[in-house]
């Protein structure tokens, strides 16, 4: 954690915003308040604003343009980054032809929604398996005690990262699936090559268990008010939650009044 002292030192170094999506830049109504467009607006004019989310490609770029954001923006959970005014991707990462192949066989005994995302697109099926594999497997609107039983099942049979992520638009969870050691994290540090920034050079915001690992290689990190314990203890700032604008209350009441 940081005092007071320590933060108006260290944000002169920081250059870029990692923000989350659901939950931390948008709500349960999947819409930009005004505050926070506003707030994202001002910041925009002293560092570099980069959404990372779990959402496929074109729903991160959908809000990154509503934000005239332009340049690398992270989708699926850190598996793809892709280039918000071109559309092309720029890096990504794969689950393997045979663990996509076999996870695909156990998810579908399950008879549950599922949304994969591959090299040409998204499909909300599993019945074809890409000869690359899939970049992210999600099985979408479960319980908590379903998604937590998907873990079970799956942690130990495959070489994957698993990570549970809440849906505020429905209130249910999902449950990710990417390749070993792919997450935003990762995706966080693939970026700042891209960039050619420092790690420490990032401020990290989120609200839900698939941010710990870019909270834990950020320079500095803000939790969501309704983001679990695990992400609030590794936290610089805890912010009010999505429904009270808390994305816009930490740029104003955090962040821009020591870079200015």
């Amino acid at each position: 954690m940081y005092n007071i002292k320590d933060i108006k030192t260290l944000i002169k170094q920081f250059t870029n915003l990692i923000v989350d999506l659901d939950g931390t830049l948008i709500g349960k109504d999947q819409k930009i308040s005004p505050r926070v467009f506003d707030a994202i607006n001002k910041l925009k004019n002293f560092i570099d604003i980069n959404i990372a989310s779990g959402r496929e490609s074109t729903g991160v770029i959908k809000y990154a343009r509503q934000l005239k954001i332009n340049g690398p923006q992270i989708s699926d959970n850190g598996a793809i980054i892709i280039d918000s005014l071109t559309k092309n991707n720029i890096w990504g990462n794969f689950i393997s032809y045979d663990n996509s192949v076999g996870i695909s066989k156990d998810i579908k005994k399950l008879d549950l929604p599922v949304l994969a995302t591959h090299i040409s697109g998204t499909m909300r099926h599993l019945d074809f398996v890409p000869k690359e594999g899939f970049n992210r497997i999600s099985i979408m609107d479960l319980y908590i005690d379903q998604a937590n039983n998907i873990i079970d099942l799956l942690k130990n049979k495959y070489d994957i990262e698993i990570c549970k992520v809440y849906l505020p638009y429905n209130d249910r969870w999902a449950v990710d699936l990417t390749n070993k050691g792919i997450n935003k994290g990762h995706a966080a540090f693939e970026l700042s090559k891209i960039l050619g920034i420092k790690l420490s050079n990032i401020i990290a915001v989120g609200d839900s268990y698939n941010d710990i690992s870019v909270f834990k290689v950020s320079g500095m990190a803000i939790a969501m008010g309704d983001a679990p314990d695990e992400l609030k203890k590794i936290a610089d700032y805890i912010a009010p939650s999505v429904d009270f604008d808390g994305l816009a209350v930490a740029i104003d009441e955090f962040i821009l009044p020591k870079l200015r």
